[in-house]
């Protein structure tokens, strides 16, 4: 699984962003690019923290 920082870039009224850009440069540009060609407003998106639902091992301690 990969556990890092990611950027997406968001329109409002305009559906959930899809593509993933691994650096905060590709998103910008691609947020320039967007604002020039439809007009509006662009925003850049970073994921800063991820949750998930996980197991907990089961441990074992040695009794003294």
């Amino acid at each position: 699984m990969n556990y890092t920082k990611f950027w997406m870039v968001y329109k409002q009224e305009r559906g959930v962003p899809v593509h993933v850009h691994a650096t905060f440069q590709s998103a910008e540009q691609e947020a320039k690019r967007l604002a020039i060609l439809n007009g509006g407003r662009f925003y850049v998106l970073c994921a800063t923290d991820c949750f998930e639902k996980s197991i907990t091992p089961i441990l074992r301690t040695e009794l003294l």
